[in-house]
């Protein structure tokens, strides 16, 4: 029965117990299509449910979902979840190899579509969408240069709930505070990120490595342990990193030895060509 929910929510996950990764799309589309049937029986909770579910589920695609986000923005009933919507198609946009102007110009409207959403839900009309500012602001810093937005733009952010992200939030203010020579912010900012109140994730071992930088010149044993940890959480071997550490230490040993191995699975990936003439 179409209209049957317990069925239809079975399907749905049913359906993302079993799908192969590149059919993730039809699990996303399930429960929208689950969604759907409960708003239209009144159970908004079960929507919400739902349609966030086909959000998280989203994210596991190994294929550009655009088109499937924007399905899932027509289905969006919250401004909430419309908000969500539009910073998760920001975030496609930026997954590009090479985020050219076209992309970088749309994730941006995408982030501030996802702010404006969120300014509708509260009273004075200056709500924000935090995480999509951390992405507006990274944009500011890495690819437009401007550190002086950067840093506001994370001021903000960092006054809301970031979950996971605040480790990146913080490793982003700390280096537009680099970019303005201050050194003694940055690291305040760096430290932070390290904290072990907040969770290690992949901007960890960034705030780490520049943390060692910055230290290097008035405290090398610090500097030391920060490099070693950031080598440690997968941090890209530098020759600044082997400056410090030096070449024979355990971090380094182990940080070629992860390189040469990624090295040589890219090998066994890439086809060969030629053969016996």
């Amino acid at each position: 029965a179409p209209y049957h929910i317990p069925a239809i929510l079975g399907y749905a996950t049913s359906l993302e117990r079993f799908v192969k990764p590149k059919q993730l799309g039809d699990v996303v589309l399930a429960y929208a299509n689950v969604t759907q049937q409960a708003l239209a029986q009144d159970n908004a909770r079960l929507a919400q449910a739902t349609f966030q579910r086909a959000i998280t589920v989203s994210r596991d695609m190994e294929v550009d979902r655009s088109i499937i986000l924007q399905r899932l923005a027509a289905v969006s009933f919250t401004n909430e979840l419309a908000a969500d919507v539009q910073y998760e198609l920001g975030m496609e946009k930026l997954k590009t190899t090479s985020v050219n102007a076209d992309n970088q110009q749309e994730a941006m409207m995408c982030f501030r579509m996802a702010n404006a959403y969120t300014a509708r839900d509260s009273d004075d009309g200056n709500g924000f969408h935090p995480q999509s500012l951390v992405q507006l602001g990274k944009i500011a810093l890495d690819l437009q240069g401007r550190a002086d937005t950067a840093l506001l733009l994370m001021e903000q952010a960092l006054t809301a709930d970031l979950g996971d992200l605040i480790v990146e939030a913080l490793v982003c203010s700390a280096r537009a505070k680099e970019v303005q020579k201050d050194r003694k912010g940055a690291i305040e900012d760096y430290k932070k990120a390290v904290a072990p109140e907040y969770p290690t994730t992949d901007a960890s071992a960034t705030a780490y490595y520049n943390l060692g930088l910055a230290m290097a010149s008035e405290n090398k044993q610090d500097a030391e342990k920060y490099i070693e940890m950031a080598l440690n959480l997968g941090k890209d071997l530098t020759t600044e990193a082997v400056g410090i550490l030096g070449e024979h230490h355990m971090a380094v040993v182990k940080s070629n030895h992860r390189a040469e191995w990624k090295l040589y699975q890219e090998s066994l990936a890439t086809p060969q060509t030629g053969g016996i003439m």
